[in-house]
C-alpha cells in the first residue's frame, strides 16, 4: 500500500451530496424502521470514477495490482470500483464524501464489504501516515514496520488490513516478489555503467576483455530498456516507482545514471 492523493472534488459530487445523503442517513438510521433503500449510486459515475482511477493510476488502493479494462459501447472501461473506505451502513453521512472514497479492485472491495472497526480501522492509502506504517520486504509482503511493532493499535489496524483487503494474499505476494527481483537485477547492472563507460576505447584492451566488455555494454543497453519497460507497464506502479525512489535516495550516482538514461522522468 502507497500513500494517493486523490485531488480536488470532481464538482457533481458536491450536487449529489446534498440531493441524496439524507436520504441514505434516514435508511440507516433504526429510528426509521420503514425507511426504503435510496436507489441513487451515483459514485459509479463516470464523472466520479474516471478523476478516482486517473489518481490511483488504475491501480487497486488496498492491494495495487492493475485493474482490468474491458470495452464498453466501443469505448474503454475499467473494471475497478469506487469503495466507500468508511462503509455506506455504518457512516451513511459519508455515502458522497470525496475523502471516502478508494479505488479498488471488485475482489477487494467485496472481500472488504461493510467490515470496518472504528477502533481498529482499516489503513487508508490517502492518508499519508498510513502507508507510511508499512514497509514492503523483498518476499513481496508488507510488514508493520519494525518501530512499529509493539503499537498495540496499528497491530490490529494491520491485521484488519490483512483480513478485509487482498493486500497479502500469496498472488499478490508472488506478483510483487517477481517484481523486485526484476527491478533489484536491472539496478544491479546498471549501477556498473560508469566503469563500463570509462572503457570505451576497447583496442587498448586484450581481445577476450574486449569482448566481455562489449557483452557487458549490451547487457547494460538491454536492462536500460528493461527498466523503460517494467515501469511502464500498469502492474503495481505506485509501488514499483516507490521502490525505485527509495533505492536511488541511497545512491546518488544510480540516480545520476537513471537520468542520463531518461528513467528518472517515469518516478515522477
Amino acid at each position: 500500500m502507497h500513500y494517493v492523493d486523490r485531488g480536488n472534488e470532481p464538482e457533481k459530487l458536491r450536487h449529489y451530496r446534498e440531493k441524496y445523503t439524507r436520504g441514505w442517513i434516514d435508511y440507516y438510521n433504526e429510528s426509521l424502521p420503514n425507511a426504503v433503500k435510496p436507489s441513487d449510486n451515483y459514485w459509479t459515475n463516470n464523472s466520479i470514477r474516471n478523476p478516482l482511477k486517473n489518481a490511483f493510476e488504475n491501480n487497486c488502493g488496498y492491494c495495487g495490482r492493475a485493474i482490468p479494462i474491458h470495452i464498453e459501447n466501443g469505448k474503454p472501461y475499467p473494471k475497478g470500483e469506487v469503495d466507500h473506505h468508511q462503509p455506506k451502513s455504518k457512516y451513511p453521512g459519508r455515502v458522497y464524501d470525496w475523502d471516502n472514497y478508494i479505488w479498488s479492485c471488485h475482489e477487494c472491495n467485496q472481500h472488504k464489504g461493510e467490515s470496518y472497526d472504528e477502533q481498529a480501522p482499516l489503513f487508508n492509502p490517502c492518508v499519508k501516515v498510513d502507508p507510511a506504517h508499512l514497509e514492503l520486504r523483498n518476499d513481496g509482503r508488507y510488514y508493520l514496520k519494525k518501530a512499529f511493532e509493539e503499537n498495540l493499535l496499528l497491530q490490529k489496524r494491520y491485521r484488519a488490513t490483512e483480513r478485509d483487503t487482498l493486500i497479502n494474499t500469496d498472488f499478490n505476494i508472488n506478483e510483487r516478489k517477481y517484481w523486485l527481483e526484476r527491478i533489484t537485477e536491472a539496478l544491479e547492472v546498471l549501477k556498473d555503467g560508469p566503469a563500463l563507460f570509462s572503457s570505451e576505447e576497447l583496442s587498448d584492451y586484450p581481445e577476450k576483455i574486449q569482448s566481455y566488455l562489449a557483452r557487458q555494454v549490451d547487457e547494460y543497453q538491454k536492462q536500460v530498456q528493461e527498466l523503460n519497460k517494467i515501469l511502464a507497464l500498469p502492474q503495481y506502479k505506485k509501488m514499483k516507482r516507490t521502490v525505485m525512489q527509495e533505492r536511488l535516495a541511497k545512491n546518488n550516482e544510480l540516480a545520476a545514471i537513471l537520468e542520463k538514461e531518461g528513467l528518472m522522468q517515469g518516478l515522477v
